[in-house]
């Protein structure tokens, strides 16, 4: 389910429980607004932490309230939980040197947990597949560590294990969709080997100089 869908079955929560503007949630301009403009706000506020937070928690206190056991409609919301929730575990492809492709849809998005996937301090690039845009988050100074030759992206070889997520309109990290995952799968599946000698040749150490006082 994509954030779209999401934010389509978000509007339909809210409009049913009217929970419009309830902890800013959702826009509060429900009467005035088109469902295309409530869906197309709704795919902007659960695109910010703050907002994706403010709907888990709406739709997680409508779930829980026993006052609500009897809506017919509670297994829809209970879905729609889970999906904003897995939001904010966003869904990855982790590509190890040597390895197949794997799907991981429990890693967090902080710093933290990538800089541990990659083994350091992480770098983004971004690519196509099919002339749709993704970033790969990886080790900044892999080649310079010697990590083994991964993948070739565009026309640099990754060292070391890597990550595959989407990227929105505004160049931010997503998750990425089943169809997303199976493109990204696809683009990774055969597994490439490179020689030292090849990654050396790959490592490019730009010096600046800087005039000194005495010039």
């Amino acid at each position: 389910m994509d954030i779209r869908d999401i934010a389509t079955a978000l509007d339909r929560f809210c409009m049913d429980t009217d929970q419009y503007g309830y902890a800013d949630a959702m826009p509060t301009t429900k009467d005035f607004q088109s469902e295309e403009d409530r869906i197309s706000e709704g795919e902007d506020l659960l695109a910010s932490e703050s907002g994706l937070k403010a709907a888990v928690d709406n739709v997680r206190d409508y779930v829980n309230d026993e006052d609500n056991a009897d809506d017919e409609n509670l297994g829809e919301y209970a879905e729609l939980l889970n999906n904003l929730i897995a939001l904010r575990t966003p869904t990855m492809v982790v590509i190890a040197a040597g390895q197949a492709p794997i799907v991981q849809r429990d890693l967090k998005a902080d710093l933290k947990t990538l800089q541990g996937v990659v083994g350091g301090y992480i770098e983004h690039i971004s690519f196509d597949i099919e002339g749709e845009k993704f970033i790969a988050i990886c080790n900044e100074e892999g080649k310079l560590k010697s990590l083994p030759g991964n993948r070739r992206i565009e026309s640099e070889i990754i060292a070391g294990t890597f990550l595959v997520c989407a990227m929105d309109e505004d160049g931010d990290v997503r998750s990425l969709s089943d169809k997303q995952v199976q493109r990204v799968m696809t683009r990774f599946e055969k597994i490439e080997n490179y020689t030292g000698l090849e990654m050396e040749d790959e490592i490019f150490i730009e010096v600046l100089a800087w005039p000194s006082n005495n010039a």
